[in-house]
């Protein structure tokens, strides 16, 4: 099963994908990329990173809501992520937080716990400290002025270990 959606949260909605038949819930929330390249429609294209859980799970994966207002905190995305649960009837998920959705997983945990059944944190932090905050701010600059490919570079250069990147490095460049 495949499936591209939209949940209501409030005055908005939310894109997700699912896929998988499986009796257990599992939610990944992406990191900030997803601001530029949101699941929407994408369902075929993330699906294959997850076969091996389609026996066991139905994997959800998020983008933000569509409408962001201002001064948006990663403690607002949490609780409109339970809410796109709850309108979704996942009662109770394993929940993948990469990067910024980390620290939107870890939110979620500590104020929807009911809805988490384990928490799985990729690449991320507990806050976004002054480090986070200038690489992220730079990045924010790059989808103005450089290319995708250079922004992913950069990413990369950032999350992942010199070796991983030289051994890598034709899949950033896709």
């Amino acid at each position: 099963m495949q499936k591209n959606g939209c949940v209501k949260v409030g005055d908005t909605d939310m894109y997700y994908v699912a896929f998988g038949e499986g009796k257990k819930n599992l939610v990944v929330l992406p990191g900030l990329s997803d601001g530029l390249w949101t699941v929407k429609g994408k369902a075929w294209l993330l699906a294959g990173s997850y076969k091996n859980f389609f026996n066991d799970y139905t994997v959800y994966m998020f983008s933000r809501k569509n409408l962001i207002p201002e001064g948006y905190s990663i403690e607002d995305m949490a609780n409109d992520q339970a809410i796109a649960m709850q309108n979704l009837g996942i009662e109770k998920a394993v929940v993948m937080g990469v990067s910024q959705g980390g620290m939107i997983a870890q939110y979620l945990a500590a104020s929807h716990g009911e809805l988490v059944e384990k928490l799985v944190l990729v690449v991320t932090a507990p806050y976004a400290n002054d480090t986070i905050k200038s690489v992220v701010t730079k990045w924010i600059e790059m989808t103005r002025t450089a290319s995708h490919t250079d922004l992913m570079l950069d990413t990369a250069e950032k999350v992942y270990t010199k070796s991983f990147n030289e051994k890598n490095k034709n899949i950033f460049l896709c």
